[in-house]
């Protein structure tokens, strides 16, 4: 029940993106459907009376990032990573991984390629998503009442996430995708430290990045370092 939330609400998250900034953030649609017991192919035993899930709306794709081939990540334009990374930076997703990332090439399939993120700026508005995410989930719960959405995604992460939202707004000029998304890993204490000012903290968190340069190089760095 809880991933079906938050495949939900993912989905509603980037259409309230789109109203506000006109950016198509290309999460497939999703819906919370219950059914009954009686609809399903259950094994021998005690039966729910009914089973809460997700549904997303059909993606054409060529399968995902490992079954592209090995010179696929040059095809891939810098538009459709920073996309991606933006869902994950607001989303707060951790676990993105090429088997989570389908690539679409248009029905014909001649199309540039497209990633398609499964899996769960200067006008965006973090508190109008964050207060959108907690009415998505009240709906969620009173037209399915055994997912217990509410319960699953609590005030603390919908607070985190408005944080985050925050930064991203506040660094959308001065940082990468990337830089931002290593400045959340490297500022994750502060970020869900709710006695600092969000927008103090975004503001610190610029300063100290903005001089290190290219993010990516930091990362790569750092991990040849440990390795």
């Amino acid at each position: 029940m809880q991933e079906a939330t938050r495949e939900s609400v993912a989905f509603a998250t980037s259409q309230m993106i789109a109203q506000q900034t006109w950016l198509q953030l290309g999460v497939p649609e999703s819906s919370v459907a219950t059914i009954g017991s009686y609809a399903l192919e259950l094994p021998e035993g005690p039966a729910p009376n009914q089973m809460v899930g997700s549904l997303q709306k059909y993606e054409k794709s060529s399968g995902d990032f490992t079954a592209q081939g090995r010179d696929f990540t040059n095809e891939v334009s810098p538009e459709e990573c920073q996309r991606a990374a933006i869902v994950d930076i607001i989303g707060l997703n951790m676990d993105r991984t090429p088997q989570n990332f389908l690539i679409g090439r248009g029905e014909n399939g001649d199309e540039p390629p497209k990633l398609i993120a499964i899996d769960r700026l200067a006008l965006l508005d973090p508190e109008a998503i964050a207060q959108g995410t907690r009415d998505h989930l009240a709906s969620l719960d009173q037209v399915n009442p055994g997912l217990n959405a509410r319960a699953n995604l609590p005030d603390s992460a919908i607070e985190l996430s408005k944080r985050t939202a925050i930064l991203l707004k506040k660094a959308a000029p001065e940082l990468s995708p990337g830089e931002v998304m290593i400045a959340i890993s490297k500022f994750a204490p502060e970020l869900a430290n709710f006695d600092l000012d969000a927008e103090e903290l975004a503001q610190r968190i610029i300063d100290e990045q903005k001089p290190l340069g290219a993010g990516y190089v930091l990362m790569m760095t750092a991990s040849s370092q440990v390795r």
